[in-house]
């Protein structure tokens, strides 16, 4: 989704933007300038805030040609009917719904301009529950989901496309009994034969309303279906259809949708019967989703996905004359991280910290999972932080920004990689596995009041799920720690091998689960018990009905190779570095 989209949108459920800030951060602070790429040159362009001063600008054609295209698809579908303003105070007596417009550039890949961009947006605060809308929530497909499908598409040779339907909202109608009036775009008045300005009646949903991606969802959801998709019971954005032995799959990021199919004749007869229903922009390989270039090689077996270009504007915005120099051996950070006392009285806030934070959250939720712990720390201090917190957060981004050209991969020989090390410090035996068995690892490390607490599940080689996480309750053994830890983890397994078996993958086998605790997998055993341990009988009878369903089988692996070390404690650049390889590279 484009990011002036999460602006306007309110309705949606997503907690962080590409940007990485809130949705309602975006709602209310719209970007005024974005960087672009120009060859070797980077320059900022000044993005308007109003009509008024995107056509005082020095760019005011190419934003009034963006005005205009947006206006042309409201008139092709038919947005809105005009009413005078005596006829919709006749039809309705409610108040009517400002419009304003946004503007933004798009990039490309490479950070060059793809386009200029206008979006006329409903002013949507205004909006009365029940009276204006009713539902409100649409879904997102889950990060998880998405590197999944890249796993799969790389370990069956599935060739990956994308689409893009243009002004996807416009397609939802508004619900029944419910009537909108908006005001009509600034620029593009037109008035009765009176001489008085009329009034926009809006027949379909439009950027900006409230309930707009819940009715844009319900439309795509309804032609999927009619199409012979079927849904996921897991995640509700991801679909599948076979026809003639020939498999495609589809995620749907709100109006972005990405294909993973066996066959291109199959792939061009679902884009035929969506372009009879939507506007389709046929983006052709899927190179470029939420800020992450996506690189596949049919003939290697092999998917990659990155956040240079993200996080090189990161940097820009941190360190406008250059990283610092690269140190010896870069870390996230260091080891007093965790001992950063909250702010004091006197000391001044930081407004760019939680900026900083915001920017990391996108990161780790989708290609980096090396600066999870980094991050779960930081987080603490969004609501006050100072010039003692900003000493940690740009040795986080100076960290990434050094390392801006890393990627996770999904690929066979990765998958021999990790089966190595799990052979060398646990009883597991790779040969009995495929390619595609899921495993997990989880960690703990108990010591204090609420350990830190962190799990990673790999597929085809590369991270499909992580979090690193502070415990919820102050656990009584290092026992307890490490196995609450993994019940926690293997709520996710489950999640992700339902997902796994809807996308074709034979989850007969269980996904093998590796924990550094003896006495956790000993607990794990049905035939084994503790008297310490009563108080969290649930969860012990949780992971073993588990083992006991073959969903799982938990095994001890030597903290030589515990990779979830690294989402629970800081560790030295040798180490670090070493897990750091299973992960990205």
């Amino acid at each position: 989704m484009d990011h002036d989209d999460y602006a306007t949108v309110h309705g949606c459920n997503t907690g962080a933007t590409p940007d990485g800030t809130d949705v309602v951060a975006m709602a209310t602070n719209r970007r005024t300038s974005q960087l672009v790429h120009d060859g070797d040159e980077v320059r900022v362009i000044k993005i308007p805030r109003t009509y008024d001063e995107a056509m005082a600008g020095p760019d005011r054609e190419k934003w009034a040609e963006a005005c205009q295209t947006e206006i042309d698809a409201h008139m092709r579908v038919g947005t809105w009917r005009l009413l005078s303003m005596k006829q919709a105070m006749v039809n309705s007596k409610k108040k009517v719904v400002g419009s304003t417009w946004t503007f933004d550039i798009k990039r490309n890949a490479d950070g060059t301009v793809a386009r200029y961009k206008a979006r006329l947006c409903a002013q949507g605060f205004s909006q009365i529950e029940n009276i204006d809308y009713i539902n409100t929530y649409s879904n997102t497909c889950r990060h998880t989901t998405l590197r999944m499908l890249f796993a799969v598409a790389a370990a069956m040779g599935l060739r990956l496309t994308s689409c893009d339907v243009v002004t996807a909202y416009l397609y939802g109608f508004i619900e029944d009994n419910i009537t909108i009036l908006m005001r009509q775009p600034r620029g593009f008045e037109k008035y009765s034969d009176d001489g008085e300005p009329m009034i926009c009646h809006l027949v379909r949903s439009i950027y900006g309303l409230r309930q707009s991606g819940a009715r844009w969802e319900a439309r795509l959801t309804q032609r999927l279906i009619e199409i012979g998709f079927a849904r996921s019971p897991h995640d509700p954005c991801l679909y599948k259809i076979t026809r003639d032995g020939e498999l495609l799959l589809c995620c749907v990021y709100v109006d972005d949708l990405a294909f993973a199919s066996s066959s291109d004749k199959l792939r061009a007869e679902i884009m035929d019967e969506l372009c009879q229903e939507f506007k389709i922009k046929d983006t052709g390989p899927l190179t470029w989703m939420l800020n992450t270039k996506v690189c596949q090689d049919l003939e290697a077996g092999t998917v990659s996905i990155s956040q240079k270009l993200f996080i090189d504007d990161t940097v820009a915005s941190f360190f406008p004359e250059g990283l610092p120099k690269e140190k010896k051996r870069l870390v996230p950070c260091d080891d007093s991280i965790a001992e950063v006392a909250p702010l004091a009285e006197g000391e001044m806030i930081d407004p760019r910290y939680r900026k900083g934070v915001g920017k990391l959250v996108w990161l780790v939720s989708i290609t980096r999972p090396d600066v999870a712990y980094t991050l779960s720390l930081l987080s603490r201090h969004c609501q006050a932080a100072g010039a003692r917190h900003m000493v940690h957060l740009l040795q986080a981004i100076s960290y990434v920004g050094h390392t801006s050209h890393y990627k996770i991969t999904y690929s066979k020989s990765n998958t021999a990689k990790l089966w190595k090390l799990l052979e060398a410090n646990s009883s597991f035996k790779g040969e009995v596995f495929d390619y595609l068995s899921m495993v997990c690892l989880a960690d703990s490390s108990h010591g204090g009041e609420r350990a830190m607490a962190g799990y990673i599940h790999y597929l085809f080689g590369g991270p499909i799920a992580w979090r690193a996480y502070r415990s919820a309750v102050t656990s009584l053994s290092s026992c307890e720690d490490e196995y609450m830890n993994t019940s926690t983890a293997t709520v996710e397994t489950l999640s992700l091998r339902g997902e796994a078996e809807f996308m074709g993958i034979n989850v007969d086998t269980p996904t093998m689960t590796f924990c550094d605790n003896k006495s956790a997998v000993q607990l794990a055993d049905g035939n084994s018990s503790s008297k310490r341990m009563k108080h969290i009988a649930t969860r012990i009878a949780f992971l073993r009905e588990q083992i006991a369903a073959k969903a799982i089988t938990m095994l001890h692996i030597s903290a030589a190779g515990q990779l979830a070390d690294i989402f629970t404690k800081y560790l030295t650049a040798n180490i670090f570095h070493a897990i750091r390889n299973y992960m990205i590279g």
